[in-house]
Parts: structure tokens; sequence; C-alpha cells
């Protein structure tokens, strides 16, 4: 397990001295690690698995939480509402249309677009990235981060109605 953690700290800090996020690093050496086959053990990967969930993703999540200026919100209305409903549009036309080209009817397609509309773990890390190296302002931080807590929030009510919709359709 400290080889484990030595390779992925040598990624981070490998790409942190060619000024890439060390998220990146740290991604690429999960990959590298991935493939060693103790990393394959359901022990450890329970492990992994129990110390990420109960541990480093709520920390993670409460970093971004620190790093919100709420105060900001309040001068961005208009541009805040008008990201969050192209971010949840968006990902809702692109699901179902992707849906419906496969072959999926429109009640497959709704809850399959209303499925895929939250954002989280990707948008934030690049946000956060953008953030650090100033190429996003705290305005915009600000409010892409609640775009984001507002699609984790409405994605499961909106997948239960568009899964109750089915069900009133098929009676």
């Amino acid at each position: 397990m400290d080889r484990t953690l030595s390779l992925k700290n040598s990624f981070c800090l490998s790409c942190r001295t060619i000024r890439t996020s060390s998220s990146i690093g740290a991604f690429t050496g999960g990959i590298m690690v991935s493939e060693i086959p103790l990393a394959k053990l359901p022990d450890i990967q329970s492990k992994v698995d129990g110390l990420a969930h109960g541990v480093l993703i709520p920390l993670f999540f409460a970093f971004i939480g620190f790093l919100i200026n709420p105060y900001t919100l309040k001068n961005t209305g208009s541009f805040t509402l008008l990201i969050i409903l192209a971010a949840l549009s968006g990902k809702l036309a692109g699901g179902f249309i992707g849906s419906k080209v496969i072959g999926f009817d429109f009640y497959e397609s709704l809850i399959f677009g209303t499925g895929v509309m939250p954002r989280a773990g990707v948008e934030l890390v690049i946000l956060t990235i953008g953030r650090e190296l100033q190429i996003i302002n705290q305005e915009t931080f600000s409010s892409m981060v609640l775009m984001v807590v507002v699609s984790i929030l409405i994605s499961p009510i909106c997948v239960r109605w568009a899964v109750q919709a089915r069900q009133r359709k098929n009676g």
C-alpha cells in the first residue's frame, strides 16, 4: 500500500512540475495502480472504497464548499440562472436524443436524459483547477459550483417524475 501511495504521489508531483493539475497525476497514477494484481483483490478494493467514500470524497466536497463565496452569487443572479438552465437542459437533451437514436422509446429516453443530468466530480475538479490558475474568477466559480449542486439535487426528482410518467402511460 505504501508503494501505491508513493507512485500516486510521484505522479502528482510530476504533473505539478510540468504545471498541470495534481488531480491529473493522481488519476494517471490510479490507472497505473489499477493494473497491479494486488489492487484487484476484493479486500483491497473494499478498503480503498471505504476510505474514498468515508473520508476523501466528503473532504473534497467540503473543500469545494470552503472555496465558494456566497456573497458573489447575489451579483451574478441572471448569469447563474442561465448557467443552471443551460447545463440541465443540455444534459437532458443530449441524453434524450442519444438514447432515442439507439432505439429507446420516449419515456425510456426521458428517464435516461434526466438520469445523466447530475454534474459533479469532473466538473468540480476542472473548476478548481481553473480557479487555481486564475482562468475563472470567483463569481464564475461560485455560479458553476451552484450549478453542480442544483443538478445533484434536482436530478433524482426529475428521474422519479419521468419514471412515474412512464408508469402512468403504461397504466
